[in-house]
C-alpha cells in the first residue's frame, strides 16, 4: 500500500492511500474513497506559483469528488502515489 501525508493548501492535513484498487482520503472534513473502476483523476500543474492540483471524481457522473491542492515542495512526496494511481487507471478494465 502506498500513502502520502501532506498539508493541502486548502483542506489542511491530508492522508491519501492506495492499495491497488481503492483510493482513500483522510482529513478533518473529507473522509472518502473511490474504487478504481469508478475513478477519474485529472492532474494539473505546476501552476505559476509551482503548485499542483489533483482532482478525483466519479468517472460516470463527474460528481462527488475530492480536489487536492498540493504545494510544489510537497509534490515530490505525493507524485509517486499519483503516478501509481495513474498507471493503475491505464490498465485494461479500469
Amino acid at each position: 500500500m502506498r500513502e502520502a501525508a501532506f498539508q493541502d493548501l486548502i483542506l489542511g492535513n491530508v492522508i491519501v492511500t492506495f492499495d491497488g484498487r481503492v483510493v482513500e482520503f483522510f482529513g478533518e472534513n473529507m473522509p472518502g474513497r473511490f474504487h478504481l473502476l469508478m475513478l477519474s483523476m485529472q492532474v494539473s500543474g505546476p501552476t505559476n506559483n509551482g503548485n499542483y492540483v489533483v482532482d478525483f471524481s466519479n468517472k460516470f457522473s463527474g460528481r462527488g469528488g475530492v480536489k487536492l491542492s498540493i504545494a510544489g515542495n510537497d509534490w515530490p512526496d505525493v507524485e509517486p502515489l499519483v503516478a501509481e494511481i495513474s498507471a493503475a487507471l491505464q490498465q485494461p478494465g479500469s
